[in-house]
């Protein structure tokens, strides 16, 4: 069974609560996102799965009072849910991810670009070392008429 509270698709409200839920993985991703562009040889790998504990604290912190409860319940949740702890914390939870994420993305950014740096500088200074040690370059210039 399904209630419409004023929204325009028929979706059960476990559904819509933890499609809600869902922005807890966005940021993550796109963290993941930005290591994956910064550094060619970025793979996923098991410690990767650390970026989803938000998402099952958020989870986690509803069970009780809005996932295993009746239809009714659920309703009267969703009616105060402004003030309800559990949505409270997860506000708080959101912006302190939104806070951590952005800095850990931007800390990857200034990395890579010092290494993207030293990476180019290294390589103009190999091209200059070429260009000078060219056969014409290194001739002994007192041999030459006058």
């Amino acid at each position: 069974m399904s209630v419409n509270l004023g929204y325009s698709s028929d979706i059960s409200l476990d559904a819509r609560l933890f499609r809600s839920s869902v922005f807890f993985l966005q940021l993550p991703t796109f963290y993941l996102y930005v290591l994956s562009v910064c550094y060619s040889d970025f793979r996923l790998k098991p410690k990767h799965l650390v970026h989803i504990i938000p998402f099952l604290i958020a989870n986690l912190i509803l069970l009780p009072r809005f996932y295993t409860v009746d239809q009714a319940s659920k309703i009267s949740f969703l009616a105060k849910s402004s003030s309800m702890p559990e949505i409270q914390l997860n506000h708080i939870f959101i912006h302190i991810q939104i806070a951590l994420y952005i800095i850990a993305a931007f800390m990857i950014l200034k990395e890579a670009k010092k290494i993207y740096l030293e990476i180019m500088q290294e390589q103009v200074l190999n091209h200059l070392i070429g260009y000078f040690s060219l056969p014409w370059r290194s001739q002994d210039f007192t041999s030459l008429p006058c």
